[in-house]
């Protein structure tokens, strides 16, 4: 199936899949993070507010929420840091995809 493809797109695909991995790892490893951030924060924020409740009710007072809202700005810059690794990891395996649908294409062709 290879023999269809022109170098220039071998080197393509090889780089392509290569980046992907490079991507998929780094997003795994980042959703990683974001979790175990949240379970060990979320536990922290019980031990301060000793109940969801209070959590709730004291947000309504900004200054006794701040470690709240600590917490909860730096959890979304970690799950939008993984999202962003998994858009390019996508965006890179569209390019896989599309690279071997006209390396099939291409085949199918020659082959008639």
């Amino acid at each position: 199936m290879n023999d269809y493809l022109t170098v220039h797109e071998r080197m393509s695909l090889a780089n392509a899949r290569q980046v992907m991995k490079k991507k998929f790892t780094l997003a795994i490893i980042w959703l990683g993070v974001f979790l175990v951030y949240a379970v060990i924060g979320w536990h922290i924020m019980m031990g301060i507010y000793e109940s969801f409740l209070t959590m709730w009710l004291l947000i309504i007072f900004v200054l006794p929420a701040i470690p709240f809202f600590i917490y909860l700005a730096f959890g979304s810059i970690l799950f939008f840091v993984c999202q962003w690794y998994f858009s390019h990891a996508f965006k890179e395996l569209e390019k896989i995809r599309s690279i071997e649908f006209s390396m099939r294409l291409r085949q199918s062709l020659l082959d008639k």
